[in-house]
């Protein structure tokens, strides 16, 4: 992702975010298996299950890619600091959703948190594309 231009990444964590939100709105929606006898849910509930997971999804991820790349470019720095704002920009969804401020504070902590670490934990790693890539370089000679 960081040879992607902001806005390429705002781009591509939203439409990743929207169909994450879409597979797990499509899992929801069948869960409940209804017992014999009793009516199946419509078409239309499940589409509407699905369409809410996926924006919801969708809102928090470009929330987030949002956050983070507008603390870059202010902070004119890459460091762990622009996951922290961007987890925070992104908490802002849930809290929405929830018409709670304490949901709202308690998700941007959480996925702060958890952002912040894997930017931290991740900084020195190289890309899974490279190592892969470069396997098989050793056989080459």
């Amino acid at each position: 992702m960081e040879d992607l231009s902001p806005n390429e990444q705002v781009a591509a964590f939203t439409v990743a975010g929207a169909f994450a939100g879409a597979a797990i709105g499509s899992v929801e929606s069948v869960w409940h298996i209804p017992k014999l006898g009793e009516a199946l849910p419509s078409f239309s509930h499940q589409l509407r299950a699905i369409a809410l997971r996926s924006a919801s999804f969708g809102m928090i991820s470009f929330s987030y890619a949002v956050g983070k790349s507008t603390a870059a470019s202010i902070r004119m720095k890459d460091d762990v600091f622009n996951p922290i704002v961007g987890g925070f920009a992104a908490g802002i969804v849930p809290g929405i959703l929830r018409k709670s401020g304490k949901v709202g504070l308690g998700a941007g902590a959480a996925i702060a948190t958890v952002m912040a670490a894997t930017e931290y934990f991740s900084a020195g790693a190289e890309p899974t594309a490279n190592k892969w890539a470069s396997r098989y370089d050793h056989l080459k000679k």
